[in-house]
Formats: structure tokens, C-alpha cells, sequence
């Protein structure tokens, strides 16, 4: 054999020992992670699921529409957030011996209940904690708790599972647009000048004081309101009556084809927030996605 065919000889067996290697190591890190037991933790199909319990709060599927609580419709997207992150959560590593027995009876104390249901029929179930930023858990058949994260996310697990109901509530006030809305008033406190008052009639729109009317502008403004939403439901009644006794920055008030509804408006160093009427409840507004409903008569002059 000539030293050439020898070298080559050579390359040939050590390519296919890299190959076997790599399919080892595939094979041996599978088989890892399923010994972990990333299964009891991750979602692994969401057809047919139709209650979800976190905690405290327990949504239900009814005609296509998710109820939180029995009291409030769910918000559809965060949900749909919730299964994207539940079929990506992954153990980290098992939590064994005494650090593991202390664990689990922590988890056992103060873990929140995650399950998921299809029909009566269990798709998930497992005991969560939070401690120190790391999300911890245990399921039924799990042989020990798990640290649990979702790789490429910063988010703690433990914190998307333990949302408060306000959170998960679906923040949208008003879902009417065009032709939708029958009237629209909006009452600046300092500048009454520039209030707004929008009523339909028949086919269009008119505003109050303006002449020369910016029809699209107007239309534009009016398709808005098809997602009319707030940024959370804030269970905080002593801020609720500290603000409501103060002079809001405007108050605005919807009437569409079937239900009426308003929000005063409080704009403060901390943030905005609001009240909705008749509802009476406190919810959180972001300042650069609300502005676009803060509009002013003169916007609407063409």
C-alpha cells in the first residue's frame, strides 16, 4: 500500500468515527433529556383543551370563547402566548437528594396548581414554585422536582404562570369601528375648547365645530376603536378612590350600536391610568399606544 492510499486510509476511518461519534452523542443527549422527564412540563398538543387552571384563576372554553373565572372573557392572544411557552418549557436539571426533599415540600406548601384539561381528561399537571427568579416543579410521576426554563426566553416560567386575573382579562373596552359607533365624546378638563363630540348619521359622520372636515382623518380615527384597550386590570381600590377624586385629564365616552360605555382619563409622574364607567375599575393605560384616541377638534380640519 503507497503512503498516499495509506493517508487516505487514514481520513476515511477517522471521518467515520467523528460520524458515529456525533450520532452517539445525539442518541445519549435524547436520551437525557427524556430521562429528565421533559414531558411532565411541556405541552405537547393543544387540540381539544378546553379548561386551563393557574393558580387561582381557572379559564373555560365555551362556544369558542375563553371565560376567566366564570365572571370575565379571557384575553385570546396572552392565552395563545401561554401554549407557545408551555410547548417550549424544557427541564433544566432534576433537583435530587436532601436539596430535593426540601424542594418538594416547599413546592408542596406554596406551589400554584397548573393543569390543563381536555374534556375530563388531564393533557398537564404539575405544582410550580418561584424562588429566586428560577421557576421549580413537580408533577405526579415526576421521580424529582425540576428547575424549568424556556430556551431563548428571558421570561421566569413561574411568572407567566402566575399572572394576576387581571392580567389575563381581555383588555379591550370597545371592538366597534366604522359605522359601529354611534356617538363619541371626548371632554378635556383643561382645554374645553378642544373637546370632542362625533355622532353618526345615516351613512357618515359629522363633528361638532368643524367645518372643513378631514374625512380621512375622521374614518382613521373611527377604525381605532376597534381595539379600544387598556394595558391591565388593576385590583387596587385605594388608588381607585384616591384618583377618582381628582379632576381627570379627560373623560371619553362611547355609545355603539348596543352598549354604552366611558373611561375618565388620569395621567400622573407614575403613569396613566383610568376608570371605566359604569364598571368603576381601575386599569393602567400605555401612554404612547393610548395618545392615538387623545385626539383634538383641530386635528379633524383638513
Amino acid at each position: 500500500m503507497t503512503t498516499k492510499l495509506k493517508i487516505l486510509f487514514a481520513i476515511i476511518v477517522l471521518e467515520l468515527a467523528l460520524i458515529g461519534f456525533w450520532f452517539y452523542k445525539r442518541t445519549s443527549d435524547t436520551s437525557a433529556n427524556s430521562s429528565i422527564g421533559e414531558n411532565y412540563f411541556a405541552l405537547t398538543d393543544t387540540a381539544g383543551i378546553d379548561r386551563i387552571v393557574l393558580g387561582k384563576n381557572t379559564f373555560k372554553l365555551s362556544h369558542g370563547e375563553w371565560l376567566l373565572n366564570d365572571r370575565y372573557q379571557a384575553d385570546k392572544p396572552l392565552l395563545g402566548e401561554l401554549f407557545m411557552l408551555l410547548r417550549k418549557v424544557e427541564v433544566q436539571q432534576l433537583i435530587t437528594g436532601k436539596e430535593g426533599e426540601a424542594l418538594r415540600n416547599q413546592i408542596d406548601r406554596q406551589g400554584q396548581n397548573v393543569e390543563l384539561w381536555r374534556g375530563n381528561q388531564p393533557v398537564l399537571s404539575f405544582r410550580v414554585v418561584g424562588i429566586r427568579g428560577n421557576a421549580y416543579a413537580m408533577a405526579k410521576n415526576s421521580p424529582s422536582p425540576a428547575a424549568l426554563y424556556i430556551p431563548g426566553y428571558s421570561i421566569n416560567i413561574y411568572e407567566a404562570l402566575t399572572l394576576p386575573e387581571g392580567e389575563w382579562r381581555n383588555k379591550n373596552l370597545v371592538s366597534s369601528g366604522w359605522l359601529g359607533i354611534r356617538n363619541l365624546r371626548i371632554r378635556y378638563s383643561e382645554t374645553p375648547d378642544q373637546n370632542i363630540d362625533i355622532r353618526r348619521e345615516n351613512e357618515f359622520y359629522k363633528v361638532n365645530g368643524v367645518q372643513n372636515l378631514d374625512s380621512a382623518m375622521l374614518y382613521r380615527y373611527i377604525e381605532a376603536y376597534r381595539g379600544f384597550r387598556v394595558y391591565s386590570f388593576l385590583d387596587n381600590p385605594t388608588m381607585r378612590d384616591s384618583l377618582s377624586r381628582l379632576v381627570p385629564f379627560c373623560q371619553i365616552e362611547i355609545e355603539t350600536l348596543n352598549s354604552k360605555s366611558g373611561l375618565h382619563v388620569y395621567a400622573s409622574k407614575s403613569g396613566m391610568y383610568g376608570i371605566t364607567q359604569p364598571a368603576n375599575e381601575l386599569v393602567q393605560l400605555e401612554p404612547r399606544y393610548f395618545a392615538r384616541f387623545l385626539v383634538r377638534r383641530k386635528d379633524f380640519e383638513r
